[in-house]
């Protein structure tokens, strides 16, 4: 059994170029670099979607989309517009 890793990469587009090339050659695919550049480029649009498209999908299920509630602090607290959040007794 293979054990799990974190990948760590300077930035997104440089991970997905890895774990494609990394596939390609696993799976004795043949393709162009045109063609990698374009599934790497297509990867890391997935990990930015757009928030209006975001937000009409939602819509049109008639359900609200996720509300952002606090921001994670770099002290390794949260904050919930401003505030800090109440404790709730778990921990991560």
């Amino acid at each position: 059994m293979t054990v799990p890793t974190i990948a760590i990469a300077p930035n997104i587009t440089e991970y997905f170029q890895e774990v494609t090339s990394d596939a390609i050659r696993v799976q004795k695919v043949e393709a162009t670099d045109a063609a990698t550049s374009y599934l790497v480029s297509l990867l890391c649009s997935f990990t930015h979607p757009d928030e209006a498209a975001v937000a009409a999908a939602f819509a049109a299920r008639s359900i609200d989309p996720p509300t952002r509630l606090g921001t994670v602090t770099a002290s390794g607290g949260v904050t919930l517009e401003g505030a800090p959040l109440v404790d709730v007794g778990w921990r991560h």
